[in-house]
């Protein structure tokens, strides 16, 4: 028996479909850039429905151009001055396995978010924290041991491949499996 199987794990559930963990953590949603939970730029929302019940789940902002505006410049400043793709690896490795460490530690609240956003049943393990912290361990694990690749080539030429961070992007993503799309958009 897992640890979701057992009753006393299981998270109360809201008519909103909301746990209480999960409905403290919607008070601080927000742009979150440059190590910093922000308030939006716009007061307008998002309304999202909660597709197992067609209940209101929750508002979230819709951010706005400034909001994205401010974080790829944020993005861009932390590329520019090195802080990450210029940190050695060990470094690198062990702020990957410090953000598996903080998914782990908010699992519940996470796959309550996930399920109440997505309609997906908690009990589902596919996609879920505990799969996007384990693929960021991976991540911070490859860190310092998949470095680039030597082709062949003729005689005359040595061909290599260097992986390395090329630069800032911004991305929109779909909403589906929420947790699983944070791991799979690593930091390289």
């Amino acid at each position: 028996m897992n640890q979701r199987d057992r009753p006393e794990e299981r998270k109360t559930v809201t008519s909103s479909g909301m746990s209480p963990d999960a409905q403290s953590v919607v008070r601080t949603v927000g742009p979150f850039v440059d190590g910093v939970l922000r308030e939006p730029e716009s007061d307008t929302v998002v309304e999202v429905i909660n597709p197992s019940n067609g209940k209101h789940y929750r508002l979230i902002p819709a951010g706005s151009a400034v909001d994205v505006d401010r974080a790829v410049t944020a993005a861009r400043d932390a590329f520019d001055d090195g802080r990450w793709c210029a940190a050695p690896p060990s470094s690198r490795k062990k702020a990957l396995h410090r953000f598996a460490n903080l998914i782990e530690a908010e699992a519940g609240v996470l796959d309550a978010l996930d399920a109440g956003e997505m309609g997906k049943p908690v009990s589902v393990a596919f996609c879920n924290s505990a799969a996007a912290a384990a693929l960021m361990r991976f991540f911070a694990e490859a860190v310092d041991k998949l470095t680039g690749d030597v082709f062949n080539s003729d005689r005359n030429s040595f061909v290599t491949q260097r992986r390395v961070p090329r630069g800032v992007v911004a991305a929109i993503v779909p909403w589906n499996p929420v947790m699983w799309q944070s791991r799979s958009h690593n930091l390289r």
